[in-house]
């Protein structure tokens, strides 16, 4: 398969002034809470303290609230792709915070990308919501955007997300989304149906035949008696 590119980011990246630290750092907490609603940013903290590879897959299950109406093999694979995304951001050097936020961010992709399978949502739709999403926490803007990542973060995480998601993107659409069953039914063209051979008349009239019979003609007058013989 062949490498996949994509368009380099030109957002603003701006630099702060010391004094904009305090609010600075207000606004990342309020986007935290408001982000990571559905994340147990705590269980990510101690995420960095845990060492062992099956213990940690549980934990990121745990913090993610993995459905459990997933079959097993659903859940492994999720479970698979939420460990390998926190193992990028642990080599990355994120903090609780960045890790918490880009785990948000994905989930966020990988639920609306398997709750339909709609033909208008595709994998380019798909990278759209995560570039908005990751441009959104890219630049200090509040209430409208906040700068939990910066350039090189942002850049690093869309090639991760390049080569590590959307590069299987049909595969995992295939086992996650549900299929969809088509009925089909013939029906004539227009909807309007072609017409039945007519019913013979006689299905409809009686079968009666009446024949005319001539009325018995009266017998003829005698004639006279012939003359005897001289």
């Amino acid at each position: 398969m062949g490498r996949m590119t994509y368009n380099a980011l030109q957002p603003p990246f701006p630099e702060h002034k010391p004094e904009d630290q305090p609010a600075r750092q207000a606004a990342v907490e309020n986007e935290l809470k408001f982000h990571t609603a559905r994340l147990d940013v705590a269980a990510i903290q101690n995420l960095y303290d845990v060492h062992d590879t099956t213990e940690m897959r549980e934990e990121l299950r745990a913090a993610l609230n993995v459905s459990e109406a997933l079959d097993a093999q659903q859940r492994e694979i999720v479970q698979d792709y939420y460990f390998h995304l926190y193992a990028f951001a642990k080599a990355k050097g994120f903090d609780a915070k960045k890790a918490g936020t880009l785990l948000s961010i994905c989930r966020e992709i990988f639920d609306a990308d398997a709750a339909t399978n709609a033909p208008s949502e595709s994998m380019e739709k798909s990278f759209e919501r995560l570039e908005a999403q990751l441009l959104r926490h890219a630049e200090f803007r509040p209430p409208k955007a906040l700068d939990i990542f910066d350039e090189g973060d942002v850049q690093e995480i869309i090639e991760w997300m390049l080569h590590n998601y959307f590069r299987h993107y049909k595969l995992y659409k295939a086992i996650f989304t549900k299929r969809r069953s088509d009925v089909f039914s013939q029906a004539a063209p227009f909807a309007v149906e072609a017409p039945r051979d007519p019913l013979p008349l006689s299905s409809f009239l009686p079968l009666r035949v009446e024949v005319d019979m001539p009325e018995d003609a009266p017998a003829p007058a005698p004639g006279p008696a012939p003359a005897p013989a001289a």
